[in-house]
C-alpha cells in the first residue's frame, strides 16, 4: 500500500529502487549516515525540500534520480543567483564620478 502523500508514479520501469544511503553513494560517490538521509525524506529541510522515498516490505528505499532531484532543489533553493558584477570600466566610471563629487563638494 502506498502513503497518501507519495505514489509510485515516481518509479518507473528502468529506475531501481535502493536503500537509501546506497543511492546517495550512486549519486554523490558519499556514504553518508542512515540517520542524515532519513532526516532528508522525513522532514522538509530549511529550503522546504524532501528526499522522496518509498516503503517497500519495512525497508525504506529511494532512487537515483530522487536523489539528484533532492540536491538539484536544495541546491537550487540555497543558491540566491549570482550576483551581478561590475565590469572594470563601470568600477572606473562610478569611481570618476564619486571623485568629481568629492571635489564639487569641497572634499
Amino acid at each position: 500500500m502506498v502513503a497518501a502523500n507519495q505514489s509510485m508514479k515516481g518509479i518507473s520501469r528502468g529506475k531501481q529502487l535502493l536503500p537509501l544511503v546506497d543511492a546517495v553513494y550512486q549519486e554523490t560517490g558519499r556514504r553518508p549516515a542512515l540517520s542524515t538521509v532519513l532526516r532528508w525524506s522525513q522532514k522538509p529541510n530549511r529550503h522546504g525540500c524532501r528526499l522522496q522515498t518509498w516503503r517497500v516490505g519495512g525497508r525504506r528505499l529511494t532512487t537515483v534520480e530522487a536523489v539528484r532531484d533532492y540536491i538539484d532543489a536544495t541546491t537550487a533553493a540555497a543558491d540566491p543567483g549570482l550576483l551581478p558584477v561590475a565590469t572594470n570600466q563601470q568600477m572606473t566610471s562610478a569611481h570618476k564620478r564619486a571623485m568629481e563629487q568629492l571635489e564639487k563638494e569641497g572634499i
